[in-house]
Protein backbone atom coordinates (compact mmCIF):
# COMPACT_ATOMS: atom_id res chain seq x y z
CA UNK A 1 0.00 0.00 0.00
CA UNK A 2 3.19 2.55 0.79
CA UNK A 3 4.88 1.86 -1.87
CA UNK A 4 1.47 2.05 -4.19
CA UNK A 5 0.82 5.30 -2.65
CA UNK A 6 4.58 6.48 -3.22
CA UNK A 7 4.27 5.55 -7.24
CA UNK A 8 1.55 7.47 -6.88
CA UNK A 9 2.69 10.70 -5.69
CA UNK A 10 5.90 10.47 -7.92
CA UNK A 11 3.32 9.88 -11.04
CA UNK A 12 1.60 13.14 -10.20
CA UNK A 13 4.86 15.04 -9.90
CA UNK A 14 6.01 14.17 -12.93
CA UNK A 15 2.55 14.81 -14.83
CA UNK A 16 2.42 18.34 -13.66
CA UNK A 17 6.24 19.37 -14.07
CA UNK A 18 5.26 17.90 -17.92
CA UNK A 19 2.11 20.20 -17.84
CA UNK A 20 4.26 23.46 -16.97
CA UNK A 21 6.90 22.57 -19.33
CA UNK A 22 4.87 21.90 -22.07
CA UNK A 23 3.04 25.19 -21.28
CA UNK A 24 6.45 27.14 -21.30
CA UNK A 25 7.65 25.26 -24.07
CA UNK A 26 4.22 26.65 -26.01
CA UNK A 27 5.00 30.32 -24.52
CA UNK A 28 8.60 29.78 -26.19
CA UNK A 29 7.32 28.60 -29.53
CA UNK A 30 4.56 31.76 -29.28
CA UNK A 31 7.08 34.67 -28.61
CA UNK A 32 9.77 33.17 -30.21
CA UNK A 33 12.61 35.45 -28.89
CA UNK A 34 15.76 33.96 -26.83
CA UNK A 35 15.91 37.19 -24.92
CA UNK A 36 12.21 36.81 -23.35
CA UNK A 37 11.88 33.52 -23.31
CA UNK A 38 14.92 31.63 -23.47
CA UNK A 39 14.82 27.37 -25.05
CA UNK A 40 14.52 24.86 -21.84
CA UNK A 41 17.63 23.33 -23.16
CA UNK A 42 19.46 26.26 -22.75
CA UNK A 43 18.43 26.54 -19.02
CA UNK A 44 19.13 22.87 -18.32
CA UNK A 45 22.63 23.40 -19.77
CA UNK A 46 22.84 26.84 -17.56
CA UNK A 47 21.83 24.81 -14.60
CA UNK A 48 24.56 22.28 -15.51
CA UNK A 49 26.72 24.93 -15.80
CA UNK A 50 26.10 26.45 -12.00
CA UNK A 51 26.92 22.92 -10.30
CA UNK A 52 30.16 22.10 -11.95
CA UNK A 53 31.32 25.70 -11.97
CA UNK A 54 33.45 25.84 -8.52
CA UNK A 55 32.79 29.58 -8.49
CA UNK A 56 29.31 29.68 -8.80
CA UNK A 57 29.25 26.67 -6.19
CA UNK A 58 31.21 29.05 -3.88
CA UNK A 59 28.24 31.64 -4.60
CA UNK A 60 25.47 29.97 -3.61
CA UNK A 61 28.07 28.33 -0.55
CA UNK A 62 28.33 32.67 0.76
CA UNK A 63 24.20 32.76 0.28
CA UNK A 64 23.70 29.52 2.67
CA UNK A 65 26.39 30.64 5.11
CA UNK A 66 24.89 33.83 4.98
CA UNK A 67 21.19 32.72 5.65
CA UNK A 68 22.22 30.13 8.48
CA UNK A 69 24.27 33.24 10.67
CA UNK A 70 21.27 35.50 9.86
CA UNK A 71 18.30 32.79 11.11
CA UNK A 72 20.53 31.23 13.88
CA UNK A 73 20.87 35.04 14.96
CA UNK A 74 17.27 35.81 14.51
CA UNK A 75 15.66 32.92 16.30
CA UNK A 76 18.21 32.56 19.35
CA UNK A 77 17.73 36.56 19.95
CA UNK A 78 13.98 36.19 19.05
CA UNK A 79 13.58 33.72 21.92
CA UNK A 80 15.43 35.34 24.19
CA UNK A 81 13.76 39.06 23.87
CA UNK A 82 10.55 36.94 24.00
CA UNK A 83 11.29 35.07 26.96
CA UNK A 84 12.66 38.76 28.90
CA UNK A 85 9.56 40.45 27.81
CA UNK A 86 6.86 37.85 28.23
CA UNK A 87 8.22 37.80 32.42
CA UNK A 88 8.79 41.90 32.06
CA UNK A 89 5.60 43.53 31.23
CA UNK A 90 7.05 47.01 31.06
CA UNK A 91 10.12 45.98 29.19
CA UNK A 92 7.85 44.61 26.42
CA UNK A 93 5.97 48.14 26.23
CA UNK A 94 9.60 49.27 25.18
CA UNK A 95 10.50 46.44 23.11
CA UNK A 96 6.71 46.34 21.32
CA UNK A 97 7.09 49.37 18.75
CA UNK A 98 10.64 48.44 17.94
CA UNK A 99 9.52 44.93 16.58
CA UNK A 100 6.27 46.44 15.12
CA UNK A 101 7.88 48.78 13.05
CA UNK A 102 10.88 46.20 11.95
CA UNK A 103 7.73 43.90 10.99
CA UNK A 104 5.65 46.29 8.89
CA UNK A 105 8.66 48.23 7.04
CA UNK A 106 8.82 46.73 3.56
CA UNK A 107 12.20 44.89 2.72
CA UNK A 108 13.61 47.14 0.37
CA UNK A 109 13.13 50.10 2.28
CA UNK A 110 15.15 48.73 4.95
CA UNK A 111 18.03 47.66 2.51
CA UNK A 112 18.20 50.84 0.82
CA UNK A 113 18.22 52.64 3.95
CA UNK A 114 21.14 50.26 5.61
CA UNK A 115 22.69 50.35 2.54
CA UNK A 116 24.40 53.97 3.61
CA UNK A 117 24.77 52.59 7.01
CA UNK A 118 27.13 48.83 6.27
CA UNK A 119 29.21 47.54 3.67
CA UNK A 120 27.82 45.07 1.23
CA UNK A 121 29.23 41.89 2.51
CA UNK A 122 27.58 42.00 5.77
CA UNK A 123 24.13 44.15 4.68
CA UNK A 124 22.68 40.50 3.78
CA UNK A 125 23.07 38.90 7.08
CA UNK A 126 21.97 42.67 8.65
CA UNK A 127 18.96 42.48 7.03
CA UNK A 128 17.45 38.88 7.78
CA UNK A 129 18.12 39.82 10.96
CA UNK A 130 15.78 42.75 11.08
CA UNK A 131 13.49 41.09 9.07
CA UNK A 132 13.12 37.79 10.90
CA UNK A 133 13.51 38.79 14.38
CA UNK A 134 10.15 40.30 15.09
CA UNK A 135 8.29 37.11 13.44
CA UNK A 136 10.41 34.87 15.88
CA UNK A 137 9.83 37.27 18.84
CA UNK A 138 6.23 37.79 18.17
CA UNK A 139 5.45 33.89 17.88
CA UNK A 140 7.07 32.81 21.31
CA UNK A 141 5.89 36.06 23.37
CA UNK A 142 2.67 35.99 22.58
CA UNK A 143 2.65 31.77 22.78
CA UNK A 144 4.14 32.71 26.25
CA UNK A 145 1.26 34.97 27.03
CA UNK A 146 -1.41 32.65 25.56
CA UNK A 147 -0.84 29.98 28.11
CA UNK A 148 -3.52 28.57 29.45
CA UNK A 149 -3.79 29.81 33.08
CA UNK A 150 -5.34 26.46 33.94
CA UNK A 151 -1.52 24.81 33.64
CA UNK A 152 -0.08 27.41 35.76
CA UNK A 153 -2.11 27.26 38.69
CA UNK A 154 -1.85 23.76 38.53
CA UNK A 155 1.95 24.12 38.78
CA UNK A 156 1.13 26.38 42.02
CA UNK A 157 -1.33 23.87 43.51
CA UNK A 158 1.27 20.71 42.96
CA UNK A 159 4.32 22.77 43.87
CA UNK A 160 6.03 21.60 40.60
CA UNK A 161 9.93 22.27 40.66
CA UNK A 162 10.76 25.46 38.43
CA UNK A 163 13.32 23.13 36.25
CA UNK A 164 10.31 20.97 35.36
CA UNK A 165 8.16 23.69 35.01
CA UNK A 166 10.24 25.16 31.96
CA UNK A 167 11.33 21.39 30.60
CA UNK A 168 8.20 19.56 29.88
CA UNK A 169 5.14 22.28 30.50
CA UNK A 170 6.72 25.39 28.49
CA UNK A 171 8.36 23.74 25.81
CA UNK A 172 5.99 20.99 24.96
CA UNK A 173 3.11 24.36 24.78
CA UNK A 174 5.64 26.33 22.75
CA UNK A 175 6.69 23.96 20.35
CA UNK A 176 4.43 24.44 17.64
CA UNK A 177 4.52 28.41 18.10
CA UNK A 178 8.25 27.69 17.42
CA UNK A 179 8.24 25.49 14.64
CA UNK A 180 6.18 27.83 13.22
CA UNK A 181 8.20 30.83 13.66
CA UNK A 182 11.62 29.07 12.42
CA UNK A 183 9.86 27.78 9.17
CA UNK A 184 8.36 31.27 8.15
CA UNK A 185 12.28 31.98 8.83
CA UNK A 186 13.60 29.60 6.73
CA UNK A 187 10.90 30.13 4.24
CA UNK A 188 11.77 34.05 3.64
CA UNK A 189 15.68 34.61 4.93
CA UNK A 190 16.92 32.65 2.24
CA UNK A 191 14.55 35.10 -0.28
CA UNK A 192 15.82 37.82 1.32
CA UNK A 193 19.36 37.46 1.91
CA UNK A 194 19.58 37.03 -2.21
CA UNK A 195 17.18 40.20 -2.62
CA UNK A 196 20.00 41.90 -0.36
CA UNK A 197 22.83 40.65 -2.66
CA UNK A 198 20.83 41.99 -5.55
CA UNK A 199 21.26 45.45 -4.26
CA UNK A 200 24.33 45.33 -2.09
CA UNK A 201 26.45 43.40 -4.76
CA UNK A 202 28.92 41.51 -2.63
CA UNK A 203 31.96 40.16 -3.85
CA UNK A 204 29.97 36.37 -3.56
CA UNK A 205 26.19 35.29 -3.33
CA UNK A 206 23.28 34.01 -5.76
CA UNK A 207 21.98 37.29 -5.77
CA UNK A 208 25.05 39.14 -7.49
CA UNK A 209 24.70 36.37 -9.90
CA UNK A 210 21.41 36.98 -10.54
CA UNK A 211 22.36 40.52 -11.40
CA UNK A 212 25.07 39.72 -14.00
CA UNK A 213 22.85 37.61 -15.82
CA UNK A 214 20.35 40.38 -15.81
CA UNK A 215 22.76 43.05 -16.43
CA UNK A 216 24.39 40.81 -19.58
CA UNK A 217 21.05 40.04 -20.71
CA UNK A 218 21.75 36.41 -19.90
CA UNK A 219 17.96 35.23 -19.28
CA UNK A 220 18.54 31.36 -19.38
CA UNK A 221 21.11 32.07 -16.99
CA UNK A 222 19.19 34.46 -14.81
CA UNK A 223 16.30 31.47 -15.05
CA UNK A 224 18.74 28.87 -13.78
CA UNK A 225 19.58 30.50 -10.91
CA UNK A 226 16.06 31.18 -10.16
CA UNK A 227 15.27 27.11 -10.50
CA UNK A 228 18.38 26.56 -7.85
CA UNK A 229 16.72 29.53 -5.55
CA UNK A 230 13.65 27.33 -5.48
CA UNK A 231 15.04 23.82 -5.49
CA UNK A 232 17.07 24.55 -2.48
CA UNK A 233 14.29 26.23 -0.64
CA UNK A 234 12.34 23.40 -1.24
CA UNK A 235 15.32 20.73 0.41
CA UNK A 236 15.84 23.31 3.26
CA UNK A 237 12.07 23.35 4.18
CA UNK A 238 11.82 19.89 3.69
CA UNK A 239 14.37 19.07 5.96
CA UNK A 240 13.56 20.70 8.32
CA UNK A 241 9.57 19.75 8.44
CA UNK A 242 11.52 16.19 8.78
CA UNK A 243 13.63 16.87 11.28
CA UNK A 244 10.89 18.81 13.17
CA UNK A 245 8.22 16.16 12.76
CA UNK A 246 10.22 13.37 14.45
CA UNK A 247 12.51 15.42 17.03
CA UNK A 248 10.62 15.95 20.24
CA UNK A 249 11.62 18.73 22.57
Amino acid sequence: MKIFTIRNNVTKIILVALFWLLLYHMLYIYINNDIYIPNILAILKAIASIFTDKEKLIDILYTLYRMLIGSSISILAGVIIAIICASKSYIFEFIKPAMAILKTTPSIVMILIALIWFDAENLPVIICIAMCLPIMFSNIVYGILDIDKVYLNFVKVYNIKKKNVYRYLYTSLLKPYFISGVNTIIGISFKLIIATEILAQPDYGIGKQIYDSKLYIKTDEMLAWTVVVIVVSLVIEGHFNKFAGRKAF
